[in-house]
């Protein structure tokens, strides 16, 4: 009996994958292969050797493995930021009407404008192309989205929004900050504070580790917040 009952639920379910597969447009497949063939055509061209692509960041710059804590705020900053997107983008698709038209233009912006921020923190974009202007570039994007959707966003968790603004500002001006606390650049220590080259590297390296943990410690709490609004 159990035997008869199960046969016609596997069918009925490949029967639904083979007519999904069937509706699933063709430039999907095609991207899914062009995509990374561009880019290897692309790295090859510019002398990069295909494992300096293919394999993963931390044994290309000479790592092991069993150091994968390297870097793991950012790469978990990655994944909230492409779970945010990934969620707008599709409550975007699934709406549709006139009633739902604010409400799919807030999660579709909000998605892009995610999506964008997911690609300057995966490839560093900021740091490698004018970072001045990429801020303000953001800047006007978020005050737009603020301003547009306003209303929308006091319905909403508010006060969560509110703490991703100071949050990712405070990221933003310790990242601009023109003190790195690095010799020969910067505020220089004073003698009072560190007579010997010594004690002077040890505090500037201390200062260099604050700055970074509270640079990126705002960050990670500015996208927490972020992706838990959205």
């Amino acid at each position: 009996m159990r035997k008869h009952v199960m046969i016609p639920r596997f069918s009925d379910g490949l029967a639904a994958c083979r007519t999904y597969v069937r509706q699933t447009p063709g430039t999907v497949y095609a991207l899914a292969l062009l995509v990374p063939a561009l880019a290897m055509a692309a790295a090859i061209w510019a002398g990069l050797a295909p494992t300096e692509i293919l394999r993963d960041p931390i044994m290309v710059a000479g790592g092991e493995p069993s150091e994968f804590y390297l870097g793991l705020f950012s790469n978990l900053g990655v994944v909230l930021w492409t779970a945010a997107a990934a969620i707008c983008l599709f409550a975007a698709s699934e709406l549709s009407g006139a009633p739902n038209r604010q409400a799919r233009q807030f999660l579709l912006y909000a998605g892009l404008f995610t999506l964008l921020l997911m690609l300057d923190d995966l490839f560093m974009l900021h740091e490698n192309y004018a970072e001045d202007i990429v801020y303000i570039f953001y800047g006007m994007g978020l005050l737009y989205y603020v301003v547009r959707f306003f209303g929308l966003i006091l319905r909403l968790d508010v006060v969560l929004f509110a703490l991703t603004i100071p949050l990712f500002g405070n990221a933003v001006l310790l990242d601009l900050a023109p003190w790195r606390l690095l010799p020969g650049q910067g505020i220089e220590v004073p003698e009072a504070v560190a007579s010997s080259p010594i004690e002077r590297d040890a505090v500037r390296q201390f200062g260099r580790e604050l700055r970074y943990l509270l640079e990126d410690g705002f960050k990670f709490i500015g996208i927490c917040c972020w992706a838990v609004f959205h």
